[in-house]
């Protein structure tokens, strides 16, 4: 597909306007005095009518352009000459639970826009790449098979972490964020950052030297803070932990990561490209993906803090409180079932149809092995459990609950 620079350039200039917001601490001081109340979690948008209706113009004219002849090549065959709105009207949407996986891997001037995120969101017949697809990124395809072909750990534990006064402006959610969580994974399961047994809700001990220490041990990483994105320097891009030092990418490559499987990067600009050097591939979400995270949430540009207990709530209702489906089922990796329920599976495959009898009796079973490792916090739940899911459900809900695109969109799923 060739598309004229010129329109590329006009998007990344709208795209710009934006989310033009950047963080602070990766700005000139001037400029930084200038965008303090709009680049961080803090009150980062207006939300006016006139802001979001752009957004939704740009997500409709990625749709037009770039994503629905995509499409149409991979349901159809073939790019369709026809009127491009009145066409996907006619295909056939899937089940939601029956919608393939779509990686997105994008380079140069692409590398910059959400396409994840692109469809006409108004008018009577609202139309998106979600309603066929779940999307994904990766950076290269390379990261994708590595992830892919990662065992699982051998434990479930979470390092949560959060710090609500290292940037210009406090954030007001972050500890609500870390108390969901609390609520929701048992205490085996977490890595506690102090001596008292409770997640550090303040930021008090979040020091980069703890959170280094503590990381090899887990399995799932929840940070919780200001984000900043050098666009000179990418290792330099990172979090904003306690007294505002930086855990940059520089220093999370120094370490090794044995246990490492889900990064949940609830901060702004984890995987965002800069829209001036398209062709630099690195970011913070990118990075922890080579340095082992397989399946990561990023944000494509700054987050609410209104936005951050509500995916904290997702993803671990997901983690902690998923059921088993069939559909589910047939989209987990193979060799992983095989290997965590494999007397189950050996069984279920002496059936030849779902409605064979005994079949549900056999994956009853199953189920109550499957709740079993979930009570007891095993590491065997999440050979079922799919992130990209738990993104496109919390993108899904946000829309809704009537919620601006210019903060669902940002939310981005990388990786397996």
């Amino acid at each position: 597909m060739m598309l004229p620079m010129p329109f590329l350039s006009k998007l990344h200039t709208r795209f710009r306007e934006v989310t033009k917001m950047r963080s602070v601490d990766a700005m000139p001081v001037a400029e930084a005095d200038a965008f303090k109340e709009r680049c961080s979690r803090v009150n980062i948008y207006s939300h006016s009518k006139k802001q979001t209706d752009l957004m939704e113009q740009l997500l409709e004219d990625l749709w037009i352009h770039i994503v629905k002849p995509i499409l149409d090549h991979l349901l159809h065959g073939q790019a369709s000459q026809q009127n491009i709105k009145e066409e996907s009207k006619a295909w056939q949407i899937p089940d939601q639970d029956k919608r393939q996986r779509l990686w997105w891997c994008c380079q140069g001037d692409f590398s910059f826009l959400p396409l994840h995120a692109a469809g006409i969101y108004h008018g009577d017949s609202p139309i998106c790449i979600s309603d066929f697809f779940i999307s994904s990124y990766t950076p290269t395809l390379g990261a994708l098979i590595d992830a892919r072909n990662r065992p699982l750990p051998h434990e479930l534990k979470v390092l949560a972490a959060a710090q609500p006064d290292a940037g210009s402006t406090k954030l007001m959610k972050v500890g609500e964020e870390l108390k969901v969580i609390e609520q929701i994974v048992p205490p085996q399961n977490l890595i506690y950052l102090n001596n008292d047994r409770h997640l550090d809700l303040e930021g008090k001990h979040t020091s980069v030297e703890t959170v280094l220490t503590k990381l090899p041990e887990a399995s799932v990483l929840h940070l919780a803070c200001h984000g900043t994105q050098d666009a000179n320097n990418p290792l330099r891009s990172g979090f904003l932990l306690e007294r505002g030092k930086r855990l940059t990418i520089h220093k999370l490559v120094q370490y090794r990561y044995p246990n490492a499987f889900m990064a949940i990067l609830s901060a702004c600009h984890t995987a965002s490209n800069d829209a001036e050097q398209p062709e630099e591939v690195m970011n913070i979400a990118s990075a922890l993906m080579f340095l082992g995270f397989g399946t990561i949430l990023g944000t494509k540009w700054p987050m609410s803090d209104l936005d951050g207990p509500i995916v904290a709530k997702f993803v671990y209702n997901a983690l902690f409180n998923q059921q088993i489906t069939p559909e589910a089922l047939k989209q987990t990796s193979p060799w992983v079932m095989e290997r965590l329920f494999g007397d189950h599976l050996m069984k279920l495959k002496t059936f030849s149809s779902e409605s064979d009898p005994g079949y549900a009796e056999a994956f009853q079973e199953l189920t109550k092995d499957h709740i079993a490792a979930r009570t007891e916090g095993s590491a065997r739940t999440l050979a079922t459990f799919s992130l990209a899911r738990v993104v496109d459900d919390l993108a899904r809900e946000m829309r809704r609950n009537k919620v601006p695109a210019e903060r669902w969109a940002t939310f981005v799923h990388i990786g397996v």
